[in-house]
């Protein structure tokens, strides 16, 4: 039996005080979903009514056909959906945001077509009030991926709702005339996957592609041979750290347990991985090996950039930021990887004009390998998908590391180590201006949005004793 539902100041959260089966009271927390809206709102009494709404669920379950507002079912359902085992974390987290852009927050919307503050019972025998919604949605997304995936949401939400008897009679939008209302989802002959061919990786990896020298940090160029040649998504490879590489060990491999997700566009957190089939052993080629020991070794590597060896708990990549230097960080490597490719003259776009995004190193090892005739069950499990033959789940047993790694070894790919100090004299042309000085004419006039110079234009390269790139004295 609920006693009351009250605020905490000091938690700023909602607490419903109950008595439970054998007399004594109790306190049970209420979700943030509903102290976030509350706090944003500035009105406790509606936010309070969320919360009670949930307390009636989660410690008296209302009686059934009883209906709630949008809010506090969708707080309640939430909390059951994190609580499953069957709801990766990329899902839960595509559930939050779509209910936090484009359901919840219909304030923007035309008033027709808000449902936030409806009660779900009349909302779903209201279909003219969805469709409102829907074309609002179709209307302020940018993809056809992006409003499926609200709709999904939404969908989902409306099942649990009808299964838990907080509504009754038909799921709407799984209603062929709602269906109807959804923008086709591209093919791949219009939008085609982008792939950066191995000659630019390689490129990218050597920092030149043929006479044209580009400076690219060697930290990039690190991170390049990695991303290029283990297929792991850009968070796995912020979240990566050096207790999780065994470089040492007759086959090289490194864990992947987390990663940096991106919470908001500039907030950052280390988090689980995307979904369940994430975490895995990736073995590592022999131009990842050799580039991550000169990382780990040189003292132009990591040393230089911590001030210190490496420790397990440190971040292969760290932030280099002032405030935050040494910690986890979420580079916006697409930005970087463009850019990179465009100072060796490089395309910066992949097939139909699409733009080149970290995500092309996982598409790039995919393709590599499928043309390398590498069983599909190998490459899915290199990069981390579910298989869904029933065979290859629960039939064929999985092969060793070491044969997964033979079938890495033959994606073309090599690492050199960059020149020491009296090598780099013996280097005279460098095309980009940004890292160079000129001799004895006034820099010319550049080429090219990224202000990449003529290839017959050449500079020497600044003191290599000055440079940050190429030494530093250890602490």
């Amino acid at each position: 039996m609920i006693g009351t539902v009250f605020w905490r100041a000091d938690k700023r959260r909602f607490v419903a005080k109950y008595k439970g089966a054998d007399g004594e009271w109790r306190q049970k927390e209420c979700p943030r979903e509903i102290d976030g809206r509350a706090l944003s709102m500035r009105d406790e009494r509606r936010a309070r009514r969320w919360a009670e709404g949930w307390a009636r669920e989660r410690v008296e379950p209302p009686k059934r056909g009883t209906s709630l507002a949008l809010r506090a079912a969708y707080a309640i359902w939430i909390e059951i959906a994190a609580a499953e085992r069957d709801v990766a974390p990329s899902t839960l987290k595509g559930y939050r945001s779509d209910f936090a852009t484009h359901i919840l927050a219909d304030s923007s919307f035309p008033a027709r077509a808000r449902i936030a503050d409806r009660d779900i019972a009349s909302l779903v025998t209201d279909h003219p009030r969805l469709e409102a919604w829907l074309r609002t949605v179709i209307a302020r997304t940018t993809s056809s991926s992006r409003t499926r995936s609200v709709f999904t949401t939404l969908k989902v939400f409306f099942d649990a709702a009808l299964f838990k008897q907080w509504v009754r009679g038909t799921n709407p939008l799984r209603l062929k005339e709602m269906r109807r209302l959804l923008p086709p989802m591209p093919t791949k002959r219009e939008r085609p996957p982008v792939v950066v061919p191995l000659e630019h990786v390689q490129a990218l990896v050597l920092a030149r592609h043929g006479d044209r020298v580009a400076d690219i940090p060697l930290a990039r160029r690190v991170r390049y041979a990695v991303a290029f040649t283990s297929g792991k998504r850009e968070g796995e490879t912020s979240g990566m750290t050096w207790g999780q590489l065994h470089l040492d060990a007759p086959v090289p491999y490194l864990e992947v347990e987390n990663a940096r997700r991106l919470v908001r566009p500039k907030a950052e957190k280390l988090g689980p991985l995307k979904t369940k089939t994430s975490p895995r052993d990736v073995p590592l080629h022999p131009a990842a090996v050799a580039a991550l020991r000169w990382w780990r070794d040189d003292p132009r590597g990591i040393v230089f950039e911590l001030g210190r060896a490496p420790r397990p708990e440190d971040p292969v990549f760290p932030s280099m930021r002032h405030g935050r230097r040494g910690d986890f960080a979420r580079p916006r490597s697409a930005d970087k990887l463009r850019l990179d490719l465009g100072a060796l003259g490089l395309p910066t776009t992949g097939a139909k004009n699409q733009p080149i995004t970290m995500q092309a190193s996982r598409r790039t090892v995919m393709t590599a390998l499928e043309r390398l005739d590498v069983p599909e069950a190998k490459r899915k499990a290199l990069v981390g998908h579910g298989i869904h033959d029933v065979g290859a789940r629960f039939y064929e047993a999985d092969g060793e590391l070491g044969e997964l790694a033979a079938h890495v070894k033959k994606i073309p790919l090599r690492w050199e180590d960059p020149p020491n100090e009296e090598d780099v004299g013996s280097m005279v042309a460098v095309v980009v201006p940004a890292l160079v000085a000129p001799t004895t004419k006034p820099m010319p006039a550049t080429s090219g949005h990224l202000g990449i110079l003529a290839e017959e234009e050449r500079f020497e390269l600044p003191d290599p004793v000055k440079d940050r790139r190429f030494s530093k004295p250890l602490p």
